[in-house]
């Protein structure tokens, strides 16, 4: 069979029905419920639970939400795009992205750290920088680990001094940019099992965290978590919205195709390359068990005083390579 009939075989065999409930980071619904002109309601308490958890001074309010927001000048020509901008009342920027593949969630995360600053700059004089905007960018990571033997899902990476002359000492650097990673799988994994939504309670984020997780399993766990936290009432109402609609159900169930055929060829083609790699490395063990062999044969035949044996047998293995 030919190798592109084989590898169509394998993605058939791969193309599942997606599930109903798809998550919250799912891209158009992150942007529906987040990115929406009236989201504040649901996006300023995400927002300020994530600055609350590293010390960050909360936002008090939202002058502005930018959904799927393009910067220019990207890279190779691609020009990037931001999940959900929002632009405080008191003019910081907080850049909320759903991710799904650890590879480039930090020089991403600083790259549009650094557009986002440059960008919202206003001009003055020189000597000016203290008005300077700060831009926090959050990652939230699913599908992959960005620090698989850590147990905190929530990692954070800020400007520092490194003292020189004192190793170990260190100092704060400006706050203009910071980078903010929180690990899904991890709090998937931590709060999924026996104790679930109960264990899940203990704070803002760590309910806000489970939520976008996996979203509501059921309507008695909209009950528990608005008790403790009433803004997740409007959370399950707009996630709820999401679900329902029949376009993102489409746009969805495009996109879990695509991916259940990115996935099988991938693994098709990682059992190709091991296949192949064990060939290669028969060859070339038989081909240098080969060589030995001769070589072996030659210095016998040497040690015997059979030098026109060994010459000619040389000679041939020589010719033959």
């Amino acid at each position: 069979m030919p190798k592109t009939m084989q590898a169509g075989t394998i993605t058939a065999r791969f193309a599942l029905e997606p599930p109903e409930r798809f998550s919250p980071l799912f891209n158009d619904a992150f942007l529906k419920i987040f990115g929406s002109a009236d989201s504040a309601p649901v996006t300023l308490p995400l927002v300020n639970a994530v600055l609350r958890a590293v010390g960050i001074a909360e936002i008090e309010g939202i002058d502005r939400i930018s959904a799927d927001a393009a910067l220019p000048g990207g890279i190779e020509c691609k020009t990037p795009r931001l999940d959900v901008v929002v632009l405080a009342d008191d003019g910081r920027l907080i850049d909320l992205e759903a991710q799904r593949r650890k590879a480039d969630v930090a020089s991403k995360s600083l790259f549009y750290a650094a557009k986002l600053l440059v960008e919202n700059t206003p001009k003055g004089r020189d000597g000016d920088y203290d008005r300077i905007p700060q831009v926090v960018v959050i990652a939230l990571i699913d599908g992959q680990r960005l620090f698989p033997d850590g147990g905190q899902f929530l990692s954070v990476c800020r400007m520092g001094w490194n003292d020189a002359f004192a190793p170990g000492r260190r100092a704060d650097g400006p706050d203009d940019i910071v980078l903010i990673a929180a690990e899904l799988d991890k709090v998937r994994e931590l709060y999924n099992g026996a104790g679930g939504v109960d264990s899940a309670l203990t704070d803002e984020l760590t309910a806000w965290l489970y939520l976008l997780a996996g979203g509501y399993e059921s309507p008695e766990e909209v009950g528990r978590m608005s008790e403790s936290f009433p803004t997740m009432e409007e959370f399950a109402e707009r996630y709820g919205i999401a679900i329902g609609d029949p376009d993102l159900k489409r746009k969805y169930d495009v996109w879990w195709q695509s991916e259940m055929e990115y996935n099988s060829m991938m693994s098709y083609a990682k059992r190709e390359g091991r296949a192949e790699g064990r060939a290669e490395g028969r060859a070339e063990g038989i081909e240098e068990g080969i060589e030995e062999g001769v070589q072996r044969s030659i210095a016998a035949l040497r040690e015997a005083g059979l030098d026109e044996a060994a010459d000619l047998l040389e000679r041939t293995a020589r010719d033959a390579s």
